[in-house]
């Protein structure tokens, strides 16, 4: 994912996690803010409460590539921080991103394709 499309400073993360709203399902929440920018950028969170660093890895990539292949068809514009659940663990691709595009549509994030 490029730097410009990323969220890393402590201070981005806190600011989302005060100011956005959250979005739930089984695997994923989803914490979303307006940025005011020209580019929607992502950040990616996995607690050691999920398991060791391998399992935790393992969710970020995840997690990142469902962004990176949904981003074409999000409005840009917004601060999404991805936070995996105990439930994400031991998921496959196809159900993280499933999750991550189910939330970012119930956000209002995707872009209408009519």
């Amino acid at each position: 994912m490029q730097r410009a499309r990323r969220i890393a400073s402590a201070a981005d993360f806190a600011i989302v996690r005060q100011q956005g709203r959250a979005y739930r399902d089984a695997g994923l929440v989803l914490l979303v803010r307006a940025n005011g920018g020209d580019c929607t950028r992502f950040g990616f969170v996995t607690s050691k409460r999920l398991g060791g660093a391998v399992v935790r890895n393992r969710l970020r990539r995840l997690m990142r590539e469902a962004a990176r292949n949904s981003a074409a068809e999000m409005e840009p514009g917004f601060d999404v921080v991805a936070i995996a659940t105990k439930a994400a663990v031991g998921l496959g691709y196809q159900e993280i991103r499933e999750s991550f595009r189910s939330l970012s549509r119930k956000a209002g994030l995707m872009v209408d394709a009519s």
